[in-house]
């Protein structure tokens, strides 16, 4: 039982991305998972270090520029990263980035709230657009 779950994981986490998004439709050009890789205690705030996957669900090229969390929370913007990911139709980048955010913030994302990612993508054609995405935790893999 344990060993076929383990195995099952990558799909439902393939199929729950697939499922929420549907190819390219405007303002979903990109989707994206996250996951904790550090975590550290500042008394009001917490440093996390996350782990982004994002994935382009459009049919053309895109590039991600940058990006930025952003937080319910006011004052909840992060200066933009700057990145450079060339990604395919259907391709994925993946980023690990720190970011301090209140620890009322961080408490909301580990009851369920989604961190919110804002991106900035260009097109093949050289059109640049900022779009928001929310982010799904990635599951807990077996043993990790």
């Amino acid at each position: 039982m344990v060993r076929s779950l383990r195995l099952s994981l990558p799909i439902v986490v393939a199929a729950c991305l697939w499922a929420c998004t549907s190819a390219g439709a405007a303002g979903n050009e990109v989707v994206g998972a996250y996951w904790f890789a550090g975590v550290t205690d500042q008394g009001t705030q917490v440093c996390v270090t996350l782990h982004l996957r994002l994935v382009n669900n459009d049919s053309r090229e895109l590039t991600i520029s940058g990006y930025a969390l952003r937080g319910l929370l006011p004052r909840g913007r992060q200066a933009p990263v700057t990145a450079a990911a060339h990604l395919l139709p259907r391709e994925a980048a993946e980023f690990t980035q720190q970011f301090t955010v209140p620890r009322a913030e961080y408490e909301r994302w580990r009851k369920g709230a989604r961190p919110l990612l804002q991106v900035t993508l260009q097109s093949e054609e050289g059109r640049e657009v900022t779009r928001t995405v929310e982010l799904v935790p990635r599951p807990a893999m077996g043993g990790k």
